[in-house]
This record gives structure tokens, C-alpha cells and sequence, in this order.
């Protein structure tokens, strides 16, 4: 098994990057988009942590998230959101996601323009 190098910083911010298995175009289509949303909502209750940008393309996402202070297992979380139930997104998100840690404290956007990006990226209206 591979030994990733993983940035641990209990209470930090992540960025992070996942790609589609083969670049499948499947991330805007609206039953995977629920999917993930919903596993999101289910990882949250179990294991908290803010959503500070998302930004989601047809086959891939960025994404920044704190985590609660104390805490650096980002790890558990995804694996979490990647089995939401009726659409499996296991296959789907490839395994090797790159984490980066936010040095200093994460930035304040605004929700309307967070929103008004991932309608840029995603083509939606």
C-alpha cells in the first residue's frame, strides 16, 4: 500500500482538488450533483466541517474546508462523501485527491460570489 504524505493540521484549512475516474463529465449532471450534496450533508453530521469555496466542474472540483479545532482526519470525510448510498460516487472520484494546507487563516468569501463562481465553472444558470 502506498504511504501518502498527508498535511495534518488539527483545526486547519484544506484545498482540495478530485478528479473524475478517466475525466468522466459526470459532476454537473444533476443526479450526481444531488448525490454528492446529500453525502456531504450525511459526512457533516457525523464528522463537522465548513464548506469554505466549492467550485465544481464537469470533471473535477476544487474545494477549501475547515476543519473543527483538534481535528485533521480530512481523510475519513472524503471517504464518507464518496458512498452517499443510490449513486455511488467510489468509482467515480479518483482515490489520489490532492490536499493542500491553508497557511494562516482561511479566506472569507462571500456566498453570492461563491455561488455566482460555480455558475461560471459549471455552466449552469
Amino acid at each position: 500500500m502506498p504511504n501518502y504524505r498527508r498535511a495534518k493540521t488539527p483545526g486547519g484549512t484544506y484545498f482540495f482538488t478530485l478528479v473524475t475516474y478517466r475525466r468522466q463529465q459526470i459532476l454537473c449532471d444533476e443526479p450526481i450533483r444531488q448525490a454528492l450534496r446529500q453525502a456531504i450533508r450525511n459526512t457533516r453530521l457525523h464528522y463537522p466541517f465548513s464548506v469554505d469555496v466549492w467550485v465544481l466542474m464537469p470533471d473535477h472540483l476544487h474545494c477549501l474546508w475547515t476543519l473543527p479545532d483538534g481535528d485533521d482526519d480530512f481523510s475519513t470525510r472524503w471517504s464518507l462523501n464518496k458512498t452517499p448510498g443510490k449513486y455511488r460516487l467510489q468509482g467515480t472520484l479518483q482515490a489520489g485527491a490532492v490536499e493542500n494546507a491553508v497557511k494562516g487563516k482561511a479566506p472569507r468569501i462571500d456566498p453570492v460570489a461563491a455561488a455566482f463562481l460555480g455558475t461560471l465553472y459549471t455552466g449552469s444558470t
